[in-house]
This record gives structure tokens, sequence and C-alpha cells, in this order.
């Protein structure tokens, strides 16, 4: 198993490398907050080095808050979750946009390169133990909640996503669909 050293922490490098969604929580210059879930068909934080990670941006996102939040403030962390797994891989550090074209290829599904990447510089970084993921039994099927159980969120929030789709198309995001949103439609999946 290879290990990787963040900070005299001992982190195994597949956590990261093998964590397909994460909660990037990042301020503003007035100390306001904002947390902003990324997901990716494979890994989402590419490792670079033994202290630096790099988070794809992809078009899907369609909120730039975290972006536009590190542009005031480089101070970042994350918690990311590897299916099956319990434990919680913790990351505090730095951030920096880039638009580097060889780096966003590598990052490349279906040919498409993300739009921009996240440089994380970090400062600290520890795999922790979740009673919480574990009492939940967050990857169990059994108790998942069938579709017709719970509130549809995106019915819930239909107009906010309608919002959104429209600011997309005009800010040139001509791939956006339109499509009405509501319990009897099941929402796309999105990068």
């Amino acid at each position: 198993m290879s290990l990787c050293v963040f900070s005299s922490t001992v982190v195994t490098i597949n956590s990261a490398a093998t964590s397909r969604f994460l909660a990037l929580s990042t301020w503003d210059a007035s100390q306001g907050s904002d947390t902003s879930p990324r997901g990716d068909r494979r890994e989402v934080a590419r490792i670079l080095d033994g202290r630096t990670l790099a988070i794809p941006d992809r078009k899907g996102n369609k909120c730039a808050d975290s972006l536009h939040n590190l542009l005031q403030d480089e101070r970042l962390s994350f918690a990311a979750l590897v299916p099956g797994r319990s434990g919680v891989l913790h990351v505090r550090g730095r951030g920096t946009i880039t638009d580097d074209p060889a780096l966003l290829e590598t990052m490349a599904l279906g040919g498409m390169p993300p739009h921009l990447a996240l440089i994380v510089d970090v400062e600290h970084a520890e795999v922790t133990g979740s009673d919480a993921v574990r009492r939940s039994r967050l990857w169990t099927p059994g108790v998942h909640l069938d579709r017709g159980t719970a509130p549809d969120m995106m019915a819930l929030g239909g107009e906010m996503d309608r919002a959104y789709r429209y600011g997309l198309r005009k800010e040139g995001y001509d791939e956006v669909e339109t499509r009405a949103v509501g319990p009897s439609r099941r929402p796309s999946n999105r990068a």
C-alpha cells in the first residue's frame, strides 16, 4: 500500500485516489462560508505529488461560489468519502485555480476536459473512522430509500434549477438542456 506524508500525518494515498465524492468548504473575505459537493465518475481528487492535489471543476457544478471564494481567501478544507468504507479523509490547505490545458486534459471524461481545476496545497490531512458513517449504514443498499418515500429535492428546487440553467445559457453554455422537473421525472446523471 502506498503511503503519502502530509504535515507529519501519514495518509494512505488510496483514500484520495479512490474517493469519488467530497464536500469542499471555502470562505469569502467577510468569513462567509460555502460547502460545495464535488463528485466524479472516477477519483474526485488527483494526487499530483506528496503535498498537492488537483480537483476538476466541471461545467455541471453550475455555481462558482467556491471559485469566487478562493479568489478572496485561499483557505479550503474538504471531507472525502470512499464508497464502502467508514473512514473519512479530512484535508485542510490552500487552493489556487488553474486553467492549464495539459493538466486539465489528464482529467478529461468522455473526451471533455474540465474548464478549470483547483490545485490544493495540503497543509494537513488525516483519515478518521466515522461512527456517523457507520451508524447511518450509508453503503448498505437495503436501507436506501425508495424514490417515492422522500420528497424529490429536484422538484422542490425546480424553480431554482431553472434559474441556474437560464444563467448558464446566458453565460454561453450551449449544452444546457431545458426540461420539466417534477416528481415523475428522474433527475439526469450529472458529471
